[in-house]
């Protein structure tokens, strides 16, 4: 466990007994390490050095929340799709019930938990696991490119990059002006806590929202002095995905296709027995298999566009042409 392996690193507490969960989780969800500090509820920009980056401390937080309800161990085996998706038209989570026929056919079957006290759900239908699993592989198939369209869209994209010379400066100069314009968020509501117009803990709520904004475009900020010609780089291994995806619904590990759901969509619901996912950009592009349009200028796009999820294909590119009439 995490708690014995910093124990043998020698971070121990009094008497050398190893450190409590409790202090454990305080640590990793301590804004110091990324460079900012909490004093009074408000978060503040640091002058030292952060240790790791905003990035890797959002990754550890979502890890902590993923694990910090351990369940108690019960029989879950061949409940495939346990906790993936919600109901499509309350909200309310899908359970999975397991039955036995008086012949010994056993059966696994999917419904809507029917929990909401304010909302009268019309979900009454089930959905067989087997008919899920075809679904979930229909659907990463949706996303996923095949060798030919993988190797035109590396083709489309070392043309772009010969021809233009992906330059990053715009998209600095787009992020500084968030930037500045978060600061100056900051300081109005500075001045509107000091004139009394907020109260003091919605002040700080505010304040610490906003200082988590500052910080995340600081970094890309960062990324991109660093790393000019990354958008290249990362559309590259998202084509390189996408045609993974091809070997993932051609198999039968569902754990795996899950996983792949959940990394590039989001939304899964269930509705008239029918499983439907809402795919990030630039997924979407694939699923929709249109035609990607020139963006004329990256500055307009969005801040974190560097990224997989949000990188904008520019130029056109249909990936399932039409001959001419």
């Amino acid at each position: 466990s995490l708690q014995t392996k910093i124990a043998a690193d020698g971070l121990t507490g009094l008497h050398g007994r190893p450190l409590q969960i409790s202090t454990i989780q305080r640590i990793l969800a301590n804004p110091f390490y990324y460079g900012m500090f909490m004093y009074r509820g408000e978060l503040y920009q640091g002058t030292h050095k952060p240790m790791i980056s905003k990035k890797l401390f959002d990754r550890i937080q979502q890890v902590s929340q993923d694990h910090g309800k351990p369940r108690k161990n019960k029989d879950l085996k061949n409940l495939l799709f346990r906790n993936f998706a919600v109901c499509g038209e309350c909200g309310y989570s899908i359970t999975v019930e397991r039955h036995i026929k008086k012949s010994g056919l056993k059966f696994i079957y999917y419904r809507c938990t029917k929990k909401s006290k304010t909302q009268k759900c019309s979900q009454h239908s089930f959905l067989r696991q087997e008919e899920l699993a075809e679904q979930v592989k229909t659907t990463v198939q949706k996303v996923s490119l095949n060798d030919s369209e993988r190797d035109k869209c590396l083709e489309i994209l070392d043309e772009w990059k010969n021809e233009n010379g992906q330059s990053s400066d715009l998209l600095i100069c787009s992020l500084k002006a968030e930037l500045s314009a978060v600061k100056a968020k900051i300081n109005k509501l500075t001045d509107a806590y000091l004139e009394s117009v907020f109260e003091t803990e919605e002040f700080q709520e505010k304040k610490n929202s906003l200082m988590r904004e500052k910080k995340d475009i600081e970094e890309k900020i960062d990324c991109f002095r660093l790393k000019g010609d990354r958008w290249f780089e990362l559309t590259k291994k998202w084509i390189l995905e996408a045609n993974q995806a091809q070997n993932i619904a051609s198999g039968e590990n569902f754990a795996e296709m899950q996983n792949f759901l959940k990394k590039v969509g989001l939304n899964r619901k269930i509705k008239d027995r029918r499983l439907a996912v809402e795919f990030n950009p630039p997924w979407n592009f694939i699923a929709n298999r249109g035609v990607i349009r020139p963006k004329q200028n990256p500055a307009e796009g969005r801040a974190d566009d560097f990224s997989p999820r949000y990188t904008e294909m520019r130029g056109r590119w249909d990936l399932n042409p039409r001959s001419s009439p």
